[in-house]
């Protein structure tokens, strides 16, 4: 969801089976969308991801994204990393 022009915030809906064996590949089939939404933002101009949790989809994200800055908000979960 765009908030503004400046700032995007995906809320996505997928099952909650991270870090379970093949979790990634059945996830997968729901974040076509996703990408394409960031795709469409992010090619505005240079940005910065944010991630609020550890993720394959956030891995993905920053993958297709290799010059774009990046932060996780670690919380109180700093052993995940």
């Amino acid at each position: 969801m765009e908030i503004s022009g400046w700032l995007m915030v995906l809320k996505p809906h997928l099952l909650p089976i991270e870090p379970l064996p093949f979790s990634g590949s059945i996830n997968r089939l729901f974040w076509k969308k996703i990408f394409d939404d960031v795709s469409a933002f992010a090619g505005k101009e240079p940005c910065l991801v944010g991630t609020g949790k550890p993720c394959r989809l956030g891995v993905r994200i920053l993958r297709m994204m290799p010059r774009a800055l990046s932060f996780y908000d670690a919380m109180d979960d700093f052993p995940a990393w």
